[in-house]
Order: C-alpha cells, then structure tokens, then sequence
C-alpha cells in the first residue's frame, strides 16, 4: 500500500506500508531488498541494514517528489525472478520476520514519523 498526499501548507505526506524486504548475509555484510518496491540497500551489520534501508528509502522517497513532485516512479515491484527466488527459493529456511512501516513527511522542516511496518526477511548466509 501506498498513499501520496499535501496538507493545506503544501506539505507531501507519503504512507508506505507493508513492505516485505529480504535480508541477506553475504560475505563482507548484509543486503537488504524491497520486494514491492524495488530498493536496496548495503550494511556491515544487521541492524546497520535496516537503517540503512529505512532511512534510503525516505531519502530516495524526498528525491522523488523534489525531482518529480510525486512518488510514482518509485512504485515498480522488484523483478519477478527477485520474487520467485526470494519468496519460493530453498534458501528461505530460518527467515525471521520483523514488521514496520513508513509514514513520512516531507517539508522544508524535513519532519518524518518512524518506520512501522516493513517486513524484513533475513536469508542464511549467501553460498
């Protein structure tokens, strides 16, 4: 779900919810991607990746609408073969699921609520 909206002072006023994001350990850290919405991010640690996927995303969220002054460029699902891989592939055994979402605001005062609903998808360690 996605709701793009302006209060009466112009402020954008983003709601993203739901977000299943897979997590994986690699070599070197982690890799965090969206599924829904396709967007990555990379971190040395866990929890580093879910910071770094969050906050990302509400920067990658304000660059669309400064640039485009809407958010649905942003909205394109990650590429089926991400889906059926990460969603039906042998290696989602001992997946753990953390639930948040993301209500943003984005004005010159750059205010943001935190994140309550992405569902993250931790992998085992890459092969």
């Amino acid at each position: 779900m996605a709701f793009h909206g302006k209060t009466d002072d112009g402020t954008n006023v983003v709601d993203i919810g739901n977000l299943r994001v897979v997590i994986i350990q690699e070599e070197k850290g982690w890799f965090a991607r969206g599924l829904e919405i396709d967007y990555a991010a990379q971190a040395s640690s866990l929890a580093g990746v879910k910071k770094a996927f969050e906050q990302g995303l509400y920067a990658t969220v304000h660059e669309n609408l400064r640039v485009y002054g809407s958010i649905r460029k942003l909205l394109k699902p990650a590429p089926p073969e991400v889906w059926t891989e990460m969603l039906f592939g042998a290696t989602l055994a001992g997946k753990h699921f953390k639930r948040y979402s993301q209500i943003s605001m984005h004005s010159r005062l750059q205010q943001a609520l935190p994140f309550k609903a992405i569902d993250y998808l931790e992998l085992p360690k890459a092969a």
